[in-house]
């Protein structure tokens, strides 16, 4: 198990405490490969960048997860598919 730390690069964004917590539980309690780890949290960003575009959330706000619904889910999964 490595005691690497995934950091955050600074022209990321910030992501919810929540996200942070699965992270930090990836890398410290199940012992995931600090590359596992930075590959979820880039899959994620990909998506929480996806919601705040799709669910036209203000710069500086927060995303209302109460609005994800399958279908904003399958047409994120749609636009990774049509991406390559």
């Amino acid at each position: 198990m490595s005691n690497e730390k995934v950091e955050k690069p600074a022209s990321q964004p910030e992501i919810p405490q929540a996200v942070g917590d699965f992270l930090k539980n990836l890398s410290d309690e199940r012992g995931l490969s600090p590359y596992t780890v930075r590959a979820y949290r880039k899959d994620l960003l990909q998506f929480f960048d996806f919601l705040t575009k799709e669910l036209d959330v203000a710069q500086g706000d927060k995303i209302d997860l109460k609005k994800v619904d399958t279908p904003t889910i399958r047409l994120f999964l749609g636009e990774l598919l049509d991406a390559g």
